[in-house]
């Protein structure tokens, strides 16, 4: 009886997709943002300025943008109007 070959136990393919790089130009273009809200792009890095209705709406646009590809990181300077938050706690109350 001729000796036993040893099978080696399949492999896992792993298939990763390298980080896709963006210009500073290409993330800001591909940034749409209401009026009265700024953005500026450097080196990946989006900063957001402005000011919004709802922190709702400062949370979700600072969102959104963390997902767009290139962005390295969100610095989120928006403002939300005085009296917004008054109006949904009054409205709730």
């Amino acid at each position: 009886m001729a000796p036993r070959e040893e099978q080696a136990a399949p492999r896992a393919i792993v298939q990763t997709q390298p980080k896709l790089m963006r210009t500073d130009r290409e993330i800001a273009d591909s940034i749409s943002i209401s009026e009265g809200v700024r953005c500026t792009v450097q080196g990946g890095f989006v900063t957001l300025e402005g000011t919004v209705e709802w922190r709702s709406q400062r949370n979700n646009l600072e969102a959104c943008v963390r997902k767009l590809p290139g962005v390295r990181g969100v610095m989120n300077n928006l403002v939300v109007k005085p009296g917004a938050a008054d109006a949904v706690s009054s409205a709730v109350a």
